[in-house]
């Protein structure tokens, strides 16, 4: 194609460039009648909701406010922003706070009234400013802050801890009815193919909503642009289906055939470990003997020679359906390998737990070394939890500049949830030797009725939002900031939250004026 001609003097000149057309916007946008603005705080604690606030107090004076729109804030931001939010929901009320948020006349755009108490600001900015310190804790020995948070802590500690090791207790009980059924003879075989097939079916289910309805649907289009979306999206919708049905067949038929092979010759041993993990009251724990550890071990052995016999199936008939494109049957049984694998993995280290938590708790308890026992592991993990909290701390906090990285950066994915995955052990060995403990002296059926009382009261009674350090923040927050909106801030004293101070978002659609319509980030 010829890019040049030439002109009327013999000079060359270029083509003008043609662009391609525009495509129109799609029908269903609307184009507003007007312009409209909006006002972005940006955050940063305490010091950001300081200078937005001396920002509003500019663009006020100005005589800027009415115009916005929109009110996007974000942390620091948001602090001053829902103070102005709130204060212009419920200007012009009377004294009395639970009032009708719809004001008897139209609100100012920012507090201008001047002060009740002969102030050079108005009442809500005086609040602002007098509580401008009251998120830092005030520690002392007579100070109420001190009492209030170690009352926040002990309230969130408690109550969690007792939590988590009811809802561990629950777990170490199931686990234990489980391997005492799978290794007692005909039952254990069927009890082992039912939780291959469980684990089998609930692993697809759950793969299938996450893989392939999100991220293999993208995945697929960019790859294969020769097909058609919906060739593409039924092939992907149907990855491997029939193969992983087959897998699965054949997984839990190797099961059935190994568990009857690991099985034989060993029903003496197999009784005795199933009497260990029996309700019944034991007169003493002594250690299982190797024959029993090969029945306890059994399970875990059986999922990964099944998980070995698909691996060398797969292998065998890798050359069946060989194209460009990997082969989908292969995808299918991979995952049905994995899901073996990982039943395996989660049962040698319930197994391995249990072994430790019985013969710790066993061997300490029948010493009389209780009270150490009862006060060293919990200090320990208690230990542990305060380590992993301060490396938390540690690895999240942002630098100020830009820094090469160092150690820090290559210990942060391995360090917490490596120290995190120790703290679970740690709790798990305990509870394992409580209800080791509790089986010799014939408690266990109580332990399990106060575990599940604990778990039954954890989900219908306790309320995560209104404990700990996060509600002891938040009320300080709705004090200072929400609490300023009130008619009557101008003469507040510091204290905890009032119940007038909070305003829930439901109240705002009501509010006049409705702009500007505030974004919280």
């Amino acid at each position: 194609m010829e890019a040049m001609k030439l002109r009327s003097d013999g000079s060359a000149a270029r083509k003008p460039t043609v662009r391609p057309a525009v495509p129109p916007a799609p029908t269903w946008i609307k184009h507003p009648r007007e312009d409209l603005f909006g006002l972005a705080l940006s955050g940063g604690g305490i010091r950001s909701a300081t200078f937005n606030l001396g920002l509003l107090q500019a663009l006020a004076r100005l005589k800027l406010l009415d115009v916005f729109h929109y009110l996007s804030t974000v942390s620091g931001g948001g602090y001053v922003g829902s103070f102005w939010t709130a204060w212009r929901a419920r200007a012009g009320l009377r004294a009395d706070p639970c009032a009708d948020l719809r004001p008897r006349k139209k609100a100012p755009c920012f507090p201008d009234t001047p002060s009740t108490l002969g102030l050079a600001e108005p009442d809500p900015v005086h609040h602002l400013r007098q509580f401008s310190n009251f998120l830092r804790p005030r520690p002392g020995l007579l100070n109420p802050d001190s009492g209030r948070m170690v009352s926040s802590v002990v309230n969130a500690t408690i109550p969690s801890l007792l939590a988590a090791l009811a809802l561990l207790t629950l777990g170490v009980l199931f686990w234990e009815l489980l391997a005492h059924w799978s290794i007692a003879g005909e039952r254990g075989l069927l009890l082992l193919a039912l939780l291959t097939s469980v684990k089998l079916v609930a692993g697809e289910v759950a793969w299938r909503k996450m893989e392939v309805r999100g991220d293999r649907g993208s995945r697929t289009r960019g790859d294969h642009d020769s097909r058609s979306l919906k060739e593409v999206n039924d092939l992907r919708s149907l990855e491997g289906s029939r193969a992983y049905v087959l897998a699965a067949l054949c997984a839990v038929g190797i099961t059935l055939g190994l568990g009857w092979y690991f099985a034989r010759g060993n029903a003496e041993a197999q009784t005795a470990m199933s009497g260990l993990l029996s309700w019944r009251r034991l007169q003493t724990w002594l250690p299982p003997s190797g024959p029993m550890l090969q029945a306890l071990f059994s399970p875990a052995a059986v999922w990964v020679a099944t998980a070995g016999a698909l691996v060398v199936g797969r292998f065998l008939f890798s050359r069946l359906g060989r194209s460009a494109l990997q082969p989908a049957w292969t995808y299918a049984v991979g995952r049905a390998i994995s899901r073996l694998f990982l039943l395996a993995a989660l049962w040698v280290g319930m197994a391995l737990c249990w072994l430790g938590g019985a013969w710790i708790g066993e061997g300490w308890f029948h010493v009389q070394v209780q009270s150490l026992f009862a006060l060293g592991v919990p200090t320990l993990a208690a230990a542990l939890m305060a380590v992993l909290t301060r490396l938390q701390q540690r690895f999240t906090r942002q630098p100020s500049r830009p820094s090469v990285p160092g150690k820090r950066e290559r210990v942060r994915p391995v360090a917490i949830p490596l120290l995190s995955s120790v703290v679970v052990v740690l709790f798990l060995i305990g509870v394992v030797a409580l209800v080791t403990h509790a089986r010799t002296q014939g408690q266990l059926l109580p332990l399990f009725l106060l575990a599940a009382g604990i778990t039954a009261a954890t989900l219908f009674c306790f309320d995560t939002t209104r404990v700990g350090l996060h509600h002891f923040y938040r009320s300080r927050l709705a004090r200072a900031y929400l609490g300023a909106s009130l008619p009557e801030s101008g003469g507040a004293e510091p204290a905890s939250e009032r119940r007038a101070d909070d305003l829930p978002l439901t109240a705002l659609s009501h509010a006049d004026p409705a702009r500007p319509l505030h974004l919280i980030c």
